[in-house]
């Protein structure tokens, strides 16, 4: 896994509730998207973390965010540094946070993004209620995911 210090230079972080097979399944499609790319360096500040783990609970009680790691978690949540400065970060959730994060893959994968046409309060709704049925409706596991060797290059703890 990656240490703490190379958390910081990592460009985005795309958080996940570790437990739900859902949010593991959009994980598989994330690594095979990222495995398959022709330019290794375009998302090479790209990372995946547990909402559940050490990163997240590191970066969230630094930023005083901490509100997005209290159960029951019922978000993703991208984390980005803001290019140009120096320390800032903006956290996207729900339904900003799967657009803005495929907003930045190349096509097909960016016109996922156009669904931000849709209005937010639209979005959201439906965001949310397969949050919250995800754990009936997909399955819950036992344990968060442990990264393949492979996996690691992109999965944080």
């Amino acid at each position: 896994m990656e240490s703490t210090k190379s958390i910081h230079q990592t460009r985005s972080i795309l958080f996940f509730d570790g437990y739900c097979s859902l949010c593991n399944k959009w994980v598989d499609l994330l690594l095979r998207v990222l495995k398959s790319r022709k330019n290794d360096s375009t998302h090479s500040s790209f990372h995946l973390a547990s909402l559940q783990g050490k990163t997240a609970q590191s970066i969230f009680t630094e930023a005083k965010r901490t509100d997005l790691i209290q159960p029951p978690l019922q978000t993703v949540v991208l984390y980005q540094r803001v290019a140009g400065t120096v320390g800032e970060v903006e956290f996207y959730t729900e339904s900003d946070a799967v657009l803005k994060l495929f907003s930045d893959f190349e096509f097909p994968w960016s016109m996922i993004a156009l669904f931000r046409f849709v209005p937010k309060f639209i979005r959201n709704f439906i965001y949310r209620l397969i949050a919250k049925n995800r754990y009936q409706w997909f399955g819950k596991r036992n344990q968060c995911r442990l990264p393949t060797p492979e996996d690691r290059k992109w999965l944080l703890d």
